[in-house]
């Protein structure tokens, strides 16, 4: 019989016979088999125990991601690109795409010969000059003018006498070569619309009709028609507030209303070198609509047009709705395919010179010319100079004060 010993472990080794198993693996194991579910202690480990050490290893990789420089740098370039590319969008973007299709839009209904929906059933506005042509001895460049001649558009003035001077001052205003434009506001708000009034009659000045002007010549038309004495008498006893339309309409003379009277809402100034064809208006006009077609009280009032019924607003713009000018730029520059269009030769790119708007300020592109900068509230007053080249210069002063603390806006 082969012999056995155990070694101090109590492992079988080599006898005669041959290797030995170990004693622990010669007993009966059914009792482990039939109690699988038990493990010694601290070897117990459950499904959620793995869960959350793969959610811990998973955590500290994505921290570690996190807290590397370079995924922190690509992250920040990430973010701001999208603000970017959204801010471009909303305010970029989106806003050109929705104006050149007005634009086109206006331009396909010119075109297709049908009839633009505004200014067509527009009501005749008694009492009022619709258009009128400047003399063409004052144009600069022109075959009955002086060579020398230059043009000086003139922003919204409102009764700013002393900044009125001091503009033409710095612009080397000669009265017997320059001729002056106003686009209209000359009075209220400013110490002495009555001096701008007759400052503007004795230069000879062309102005045309604005909002406060028209405001004005109502009230001082109904003043002046009046025939009962005693209630004449009573409206001079009354007192109004400091270079309001009242009060400055109960100073106005019968000359310088006269004078205010004769302003047209539409002024044609005509061809000149390098710019084309000018007219001057108060606050806009609406693409595709024919002169003698357009509203007066959008002519003297409105800021904005409505991109889907193409109708003028004096509001300034909104969601639906974009500043007149622009509409008016990019209408003019689809002209060129008009012109070229057979027997379209007459519709040609046409520039308007304005004011109102002094909430925009300064605005001059290429087929518009916004003038108003705000003087009466302490902006400036500007002024626009062409010469017989052509060559457009903008003169401004500055207004230090603001006149409507006292007086109606």
């Amino acid at each position: 019989m082969a012999k056995e010993r155990l070694s101090n472990d109590g492992r079988a080794v080599w006898g005669e016979k041959g290797p030995r198993v170990a004693i622990i693996e010669g007993r009966n194991s059914d009792w482990s088999k039939e109690n699988t579910a038990f493990q010694p202690p601290g070897e117990q480990i459950l499904w959620y125990d793995r869960y959350l050490d793969r959610l811990d290893d998973a955590y500290d990789a994505l921290l570690a991601l996190v807290k590397a420089p370079k995924f922190r740098r690509l992250t920040a370039i990430v973010i701001c690109a999208t603000i970017l590319t959204w801010s471009m969008w909303t305010k970029v973007v989106w806003p050109w795409i929705e104006e050149e299709r007005a634009a086109w839009d206006i331009y396909n209904t010119q075109e297709s010969g049908e009839k633009t929906q505004f200014g067509v059933n527009a009501h005749p506005h008694l009492g009022l000059i619709q258009t009128e042509e400047l003399d063409p001895k004052y144009l600069p460049g022109g075959a009955k003018a002086d060579k020398s001649r230059r043009l000086i558009f003139i922003g919204d003035i409102h009764g700013c006498h002393k900044e009125l001077l001091e503009l033409l001052i710095k612009a080397k205003y000669d009265h017997n070569r320059d001729h002056i434009i106003s686009v209209g506001d000359i009075v209220t708000k400013g110490p002495d619309s009555s001096g701008v009034i007759d400052f503007l009659m004795e230069q000879e000045a062309s102005v045309v009709r604005g909002n406060h002007d028209d405001k004005l010549i109502l009230i001082a038309e109904q003043r002046h028609k009046s025939k009962r004495e005693g209630e004449m008498e009573a409206e001079h006893k009354k007192k109004h507030k400091k270079n309001t339309h009242e009060a400055i309409a109960h100073a106005l003379t019968k000359k310088q209303l006269k004078f205010m009277q004769s302003f047209p809402l539409i002024l044609k100034v005509g061809q000149i070198k390098g710019i084309g064809e000018i007219v001057v208006v108060h606050a806009g006009l609406v693409p595709g609509v024919p002169l003698k077609s357009q509203d007066p009280a959008s002519i003297m009032n409105m800021r904005s047009i409505d991109l889907r019924t193409h109708v003028p607003s004096k509001l300034h713009h909104g969601k639906h709705s974009r500043p007149w000018f622009s509409i008016w730029n990019k209408f003019q520059r689809l002209q060129k395919y008009w012109k070229n269009s057979k027997d379209r030769t007459s519709h040609q790119p046409l520039t308007v010179v304005y004011g109102h708007d002094a909430r925009m300020g300064l605005q001059v592109s290429k087929y518009s010319k916004g003038l108003d900068s705000n003087c009466a509230r302490g902006g400036h007053l500007t002024a626009l100079v062409v010469d017989e080249h052509g060559k457009q210069k903008i003169v401004q002063v500055s207004c230090k004060k603001d006149y409507t603390v006292d007086s109606e806006a």
